[in-house]
This record gives C-alpha cells, structure tokens and sequence, in this order.
C-alpha cells in the first residue's frame, strides 16, 4: 500500500477491452490508485480522463520489455494482467508473474488459456513461501464457470454431466486478443471427457444448438453453439472425476461467421491447414462492424447427476446480460477478488488456477451493478413424466 494509504494496482493492458472495463468497475472505490498501464501512454491518459473516486494514472509498459524493472519501478500492491492472448505468450509466458513477484506485489489475471493456467501451480511453493498470492483465470472461465457448477452441485451425492456456453451479444465487440485465443485452437484436438473417458475433439467443430431461457423472460435465439479450449474442461475433470461429460462451447449470434469458422476448423483438423490464425485480422473486423440480431449476451451451465436419494435430477444456471453489459462479465471475477482484498480478506497465499476463489454470491453484487439477470432452474427430475419434445430436442433447452 502507498503512503496515500491507497492499494496500488498495476493494470497491464488497462485501456483494453477488458482492461477498460475492469477500471470502470473499480473507479468509485476511493480507496484504490489504478495504474493503467499498456504500450501507448496517450491511449491510457485519455481512459484517466474519467470521473473517479479512485486515483487514476496512466504508465507506459511493454509487455516484451524489461518486465521485472517496469513493474519495480511502478511499485504496485497488485499487478493484473488483462492483455492477453495468454495462448501465445512464447518461451517465457509467465514473464509479468515473476516480476510481480521480484517486485513484492501479489498477481491475478484474466487468462483463459488452459496450459496457461494449469501451469501456473508450479510456482505455488515459492509463492507462499513469500506469502504472496497468484491467481490465474480470474474471468469467465474458469473463475464465474467453477463458481456456479459448484452451487448447483452444492448438495448432490454425484455430479454426472457438465456443459457450459457463453454467448456474447453481436453489439458488443471483441478484442484482438480474444480473438487470436479463439483461433488459435481451431479446428485442433481439445482435451474432454465424453462417455466416461478422457477424448478429444476438434475445436470450433464439435457443436451443439441451445436456447438460454429465464421464466418471465424473453429467451434468447438459439444459437449454434462450438467446443472452446478453456481451463473449466481439465479443471472440472479433476474436481468430479466421476463426471461422465464435459464440455464447453461459444455461440455466436452472427450464424453465419460460426459456420464459416466451423468449416475452417475442418480444413485445419484435416490438416489441409496448419491454422486459421491468420483469419484473426478478418473474423476480429466483422464482429466488431457488421452487427445484426438481438443486443443482448448470456451463458448457461446445465449440470446432470443424482441426489442423495440416488435420483438423477438436472439444474440449470441461465445468464442474460442486456445490451453492453456482457463483456463486463469476464472481469467481474478479478474485480470481486480486489473488492475482497479493499476490505482486508485478501486471498490466501499460494499460486493456483481461480476455478475455486470464488463463490457465486460473490457476484451478486456486482450483476446488480448492470443490467444482468441469473435464473436457477431448479431440479428437473430425469424421467419419461417430461414431454416427449422436450425429451427429443433436449440439447437445445439450455
């Protein structure tokens, strides 16, 4: 902590997409000072224009520099980073932890590379050794995904089948880095667990259509949803080994892209491609310009398993977020984390990925903040008392 009595925070990548968005969360919380850091100073100065109750300060900060010496010479409490792709950041990827750590700062992020956040662990005796705390995966996945699948299993005797979507609104945008991640996978073999057994299948091909539904609500489109790389398909593997399925997907509400994504995928499974990386430039164009359908994003998770009683009953977690709210999501997990440690609870020290830091009541508060609604759908017993339509196009009741 400064000696303004504020918590520093080095915010990598700050005036980002996510980056950006992660401030405006923490700008009323007067006892903070933000760094918004990233390569182009004038960029972070014009985000510092906002009104704020925290102190906003733009820095210069190039990620394939000196790491070490910028972060030592910006002196944060916490350093975030939100830049990204975590999927390609080389031959020393975990660059910006060791230098939070050569500094004395704690760390988070908002990664969703899975080898990224695995692989974070081996750092978790030196730092709890240095009683510091490094978290990584703060975001959607797998920090919100892990939070929910644990309240619906809360008080089930086993958990059987696991399927999760996101489905980002088309009004919203992506950026670069998102991209890039997402294409990076494509059309490669992902890790998963299908019929018992740890498999594989390609990603962006494998795909499935649902429908994110809330009583009293108006139910978004079906969507075509593909099979993402995220942290959540090893992570939920080892927390319910005896989970006979996992599986998590995106849906695009421009179908149209996602099908021809699907279909480059399969040139790159059939190895008629290497990659379709080099589409990233294109796909990142046409969803952040060409925008039609509903202004509105969401995410389920359905999860299958038996009672205590031995019954198999479903339940279902459903997330709409209307207009613009959507992409506040991924950093909600991060911004919850340092809300926690404002108020002196910080986390525990050790490294680790952040499936299990938080609890979904810890975002309450702030989905209450946007215009995001949550449903729990309650125990759907798993017998013939169901329609037969409702059986028969069961995957599409997300």
């Amino acid at each position: 902590m400064n000696v303004s009595g504020r918590i520093k925070i080095l915010i990598i990548g700050g005036y980002g997409a996510f980056g950006s968005r992660l401030v405006e969360l923490l700008k009323d919380e007067p006892r903070l000072k933000l760094i918004i850091a990233g390569r182009s100073r004038s960029r972070a100065k014009t985000l510092c224009i906002m009104p704020s109750k925290a102190e906003l300060v733009p820095a210069e900060f190039d990620r394939d520099g000196d790491v070490e010496a910028q972060i030592g010479w910006l002196e944060p409490d916490i350093v975030v980073d939100a830049s990204g792709p975590f999927q390609s950041y080389g031959e020393d990827p975990y660059r910006v932890i060791r230098g939070a750590l050569a500094a004395g700062a704690d760390y988070l992020d908002l990664a969703d590379s899975t080898e990224f956040v695995l692989g974070v662990s081996k750092f978790d005796d030196a730092v709890r050794a240095s009683k510091k705390f490094v978290l990584c995966g703060l975001s959607t996945c797998p920090a919100l995904s892990g939070a929910v699948v644990r309240a619906l299993a809360r008080d089930l005797a086993s958990v059987e089948r696991i399927i999760g979507g996101i489905a980002p609104s088309p009004y919203a945008g992506l950026g670069y880095s998102v991209v890039q991640g997402v294409l990076s996978y494509a059309g490669k073999r992902v890790g998963i667990v299908r019929d018992g057994h740890s498999t594989t299948a390609a990603g962006l091909v494998d795909s499935r259509d649902y429908t994110i539904t809330q009583p009293g609500n108006v139910p978004m489109f079906t969507r075509r949803f593909s099979l993402i790389d995220v942290p959540d398909l090893k992570l939920m593997e080892a927390a319910w080994p005896q989970a006979g399925e996992v599986w998590f997907s995106v849906g695009t509400a421009i179908g149209i892209l996602l099908k021809v994504l699907n279909t480059f995928a399969m040139l790159v499974q059939g190895r008629l491609l290497p990659s379709i990386r080099f589409l990233a430039p294109l796909v990142h164009w046409v969803i952040n310009h060409v925008r039609w359908g509903e202004h509105r994003g969401g995410m389920f998770m359905r999860l299958y398993g038996r009672d205590a009683g031995g019954r198999p009953c479903r339940r279902r977690w459903h997330m709409i977020a209307e207009g613009n709210n959507g992409p506040y999501v991924p950093v909600m997990a991060a911004a919850a984390v340092i809300g926690k440690c404002v108020e002196g609870m910080p986390p525990q020290p050790g490294a680790r990925p952040a499936s299990g830091e938080l609890e979904l009541e810890d975002f309450a508060p702030l989905f209450a903040m946007r215009e995001i609604s949550t449903m729990v759908l309650g125990d759907v017993p798993e017998d013939r008392k169901r329609p037969v339509y409702r059986r028969v196009l069961e995957h599409r009741y997300g």
